[in-house]
């Protein structure tokens, strides 16, 4: 059994069904996990947070996210303070083994709040879901003398400002081990100056017990649905399907087009889709439970990821987990070009790949899709099979841990 300490900013975090993923899964082959986060994301979570009682094994940190950092320091070390105690043994345990000359007065309060719950011999890895956090808690590398692999997830989009980068060099110096999902991925750390032998492939798991398959046949006597599912961003392209159904809709087919998501550019879509006459055929649904999510899944047959190339070079989607989801599903899925994404389905057989930013291609594609309903069955087969065989969290998961056990049996032989 290994023990394994999670870095997550966020958790529970509903957006991220990956990073619950692994760890329900690496708890199902019988590891203890604890993580270590600075807040929870939204108000509501999946049931595999309260299955597993994983708040019971959450810690959270104030200081590692307190805008009002002064006032946070105070707080451990007020007389009286429920933190007092806390403080001052963390002081000694970090002071012994974690310090280093370089630290800010940040990271060393954030040592201190933390180092008594922390114990050398309590953890055999440490798993950070961002490079931010990798850096900062490198001294829970140093205190516990244990492997710290991070998990990178891409460039950020644009107006996210990214880690400094002697700040980042420090992470790739110190972390043992890089997990990116594609090969796209990996070509963009490296170009952040991580060391090549260090990164892995891993991509993003999903739980295929709850993304049941469903045969879909074309609704000769009814709507044909088309489902989006992502963030209300300007990354992800919603204008560019937007417009390829408002050129179906006016050639006469019936369709209605459900976008799943929350985000900055929510009234930007609603009033793309105004400016298209729409409104009785574009649905925005925000905010959606596990189980609602799965029935817009059950009940579409088209799924549409219209990501766009940032032209600026920095985000752009590294795998499109929803991909997977909607291929899992029954979807006869409409992807771009972009990022990762080429990567993760084979074109032509399991899904279908256009061009970002042309609207036009993707019209023409839900077309012939919808002229070539004789193929849906072998198409929708394809792609389950295709997931259950590369994106199955079952099979990730034996990686992922095959992957733990060396990275600990290589810094043991290093000691």
């Amino acid at each position: 059994m290994l023990k394994i300490l999670v870095l997550a900013e966020h958790f529970p975090n509903r957006v991220q069904p990956w990073l619950l993923n692994w760890i329900v899964e690496s708890i199902k082959r019988g590891n203890s996990i604890k993580i270590i986060a600075n807040d929870i994301l939204g108000d509501s979570w999946q049931s595999d947070v309260d299955k597993y009682k994983l708040l019971d094994q959450t810690e959270y940190y104030y200081i590692a996210s307190s805008k009002d950092f002064f006032k946070s320091l105070l707080l451990y070390f007020l007389p009286f303070s429920k933190y007092t105690v806390r403080a001052y043994k963390g002081l000694v345990k970090y002071l012994k083994y974690g310090a280093n000359k370089k630290d800010s007065l940040r990271e060393f309060a954030r040592a201190i709040a933390m180092a008594p719950s922390l114990v050398p011999g309590d953890y055999d890895v440490i798993h950070s879901h961002t490079i931010a956090m990798s850096y900062q808690f490198l001294f829970l590398k140093r205190t516990l003398n244990i492997p710290l692999i991070t998990t990178f997830h891409g460039l950020p989009p644009a107006g996210v400002n990214m880690l400094e980068k002697e700040k980042m060099d420090k992470v790739f110096k110190e972390g043992d081990l890089f997990f990116v999902n594609t090969e796209f991925a990996k070509r963009q750390l490296i170009s952040l100056s991580c060391d090549e032998k260090k990164i892995r492939i891993l991509p993003q798991g999903i739980n295929l017990d709850e993304y049941p398959f469903h045969n879909k046949n074309y609704p000769n006597n009814g709507k044909l649905i088309i489902l989006t599912v992502g963030r209300f961003h300007k990354d992800k392209g919603h204008i560019y399907a937007i417009k390829a159904i408002s050129k179906l809709i006016k050639e006469g087919y019936e369709l209605e087009y459900r976008i799943v998501g929350v985000g900055p550019e929510k009234n930007a879509i609603l009033q793309n889709v105004a400016d298209e006459n729409l409104t009785q055929h574009v649905h925005l649904l925000e905010a959606l439970n596990d189980a609602e999510l799965k029935k817009q899944y059950s009940e579409a047959h088209i799924f549409v990821l219209p990501s766009i190339r940032d032209r600026d070079g920095v985000h752009e989607e590294t795998q499109g987990v929803v991909i997977q989801e909607a291929q899992a599903s029954g979807l006869l899925v409409v992807a771009t070009k972009t990022g990762g994404i080429p990567e993760c389905v084979v074109d032509g057989e399991d899904a279908f790949l256009v061009d970002d930013r042309d609207f036009e291609a993707i019209y023409e594609k839900i077309k012939f899709l919808i002229q070539s309903k004789s193929n849906w069955p072998l198409w929708q087969k394809n792609a389950r099979r295709h997931v259950e065989d590369n994106f199955s969290i079952h099979v990730l998961g034996a990686r992922l841990l095959d992957f733990y056990t060396d990275t600990i049996e290589a810094a043991s032989s290093n000691k």
